[in-house]
């Protein structure tokens, strides 16, 4: 996460290979100010290049909460995409946690749900939210998971003293 620039770059490196690339910068009004991003290897898509990979990156705008796709396998930025419903708070989106996929879907975790974006191709993203299946406690930790089958996502928080696994219902998109 960070805050504002005149031009922004990001490298993925593969610690397993040494490899490295750096992704194409995105500087004037491309510049994403504040931003979470994740990463979807090819492995997360079933596609069994092991060089493959997409970056999924989110960031604010003035009146929108914006979404935008890198794709290895053509080196470039998709465009911007508005992330539908309302836009993300510059205070949630500076506090996104890591992101884990399930089933081809990218969640990270928000305070009563977990947020998903697919990333079917550089144009195409589909998002969904998914509700924590339990109410009543103001989490004050939490953290996203699979289980072991890597089938399920699951969320992990502390309410106080009470330590909660959530198991979250598959989303519209499985």
């Amino acid at each position: 996460m960070a805050t504002s620039c005149s031009s922004f770059r990001l490298a993925v490196f593969n610690p397993m290979t040494g490899d490295m690339v750096v992704l194409p910068c995105l500087s004037g009004q491309d510049c994403p100010g504040s931003y979470a991003c994740a990463i979807l290897t090819g492995e997360d898509l079933d596609n069994h290049d092991h060089n493959f990979f997409r970056v999924l990156l989110i960031y604010s705008r003035p009146s929108f909460t914006a979404l935008r796709c890198y794709s290895s396998n053509t080196a470039h930025w998709g465009l911007e995409r508005r992330k539908p419903g309302r836009k993300m708070r510059q205070h949630t989106l500076q506090q996104l946690g890591h992101a884990v996929v399930v089933g081809g879907v990218a969640y990270l975790p928000l305070l009563w749900e977990a947020f998903g974006v697919r990333l079917s191709d550089p144009t195409t993203m589909d998002v969904c939210s998914v509700p924590y299946m339990e109410k009543g406690n103001l989490p004050d930790f939490r953290i996203l998971g699979v289980s072991p089958d890597g089938k399920e996502l699951r969320a992990l928080c502390r309410c106080g003293e009470k330590k909660l696994v959530i198991y979250i219902p598959r989303s519209a998109f499985l």
